[in-house]
């Protein structure tokens, strides 16, 4: 079923399953492959294996009639996704490249810290306020050599257009988000330090800001506490190949 690919490959995927003495056993191989490496000083391939191998243990819980029915049910695996990102990057960041600058790019969902403090808000069903985030468990080890940056916009199209499909379009942000006031006084583009945002009215009275898709807006009075800057650029561009 892994070898198919398109909906039929999906399809195999989502079905894939294991009992929990397989889990077990499947572990247990995994840990033994992965001592070896280290044994031949391959710590980097057994970090790899263990990151692979618990991946698929997390998405043998997958059943697609379980999304269809239960959103929810797909909650586990994806805060365990963010354990593993988190342990994978805690792996470079004091094993591999201790004494290195690093920059890491990804998703701003997945590097934000104390999501607790942004007012209750789902996102494609997900709680962010109250989920497990990579960015808070990196953030436990490396607090004072971690500056995390969000990217946001005001207008424009997303999305990674192909031959013969069109941009998605970003929807108009709040009044009284960051977006909205920037654009409103013809900023085009602006890099907005957090750090001290507690200080002013605008920010500590709860402002919005579309960090998480380019449709909803989370609010926060706490935004030092979860991104120390914001990357803001007007008008997006989506990626053409």
């Amino acid at each position: 079923g892994y070898k198919k690919s398109g909906m039929k490959g999906g399809l195999a995927k989502m079905r894939y399953k294991m009992n929990k003495k397989e889990k077990q056993s499947f572990r247990n191989l995994s840990t033994w492959m992965a001592d070896e490496l280290k044994k031949m000083g391959e710590n980097k391939l057994a970090q790899m294996l263990r990151s692979n191998d618990e991946g698929v243990i997390a998405y043998s819980d997958t059943r697609l009639w379980k999304l269809i029915v239960n959103r929810k049910s797909f909650l586990p695996i994806n805060y365990r996704r963010d354990e593993l990102m988190a342990d994978n990057l805690i792996h470079l960041l004091s094993e591999v490249y201790p004494n290195k600058k690093v920059i890491v790019i990804g998703a701003t969902y997945h590097f934000i810290r104390n999501n607790q403090t942004i007012d209750p808000i789902k996102i494609n069903f997900i709680p962010v306020h109250e989920a497990v985030i990579a960015g808070n468990l990196i953030y436990e080890q490396f607090a004072n050599e971690i500056y995390t940056i969000g990217f946001t916009s005001y207008d424009g199209e997303y999305g990674l257009l192909r031959e013969g499909k069109k941009g998605v379009a970003v929807k108009k942000p709040e009044a009284n988000s960051l977006e909205h006031q920037l654009a409103n006084r013809g900023v085009k583009q602006a890099f907005v330090s957090l750090r001290q945002s507690i200080n002013e009215p605008f920010f500590s009275n709860g402002t919005s800001l579309r960090l998480f898709d380019h449709s909803s807006n989370a609010t926060s009075k706490n935004w030092h506490n979860v991104l120390d800057a914001v990357y803001f650029i007007k008008t997006m561009q989506p990626l053409r190949d």
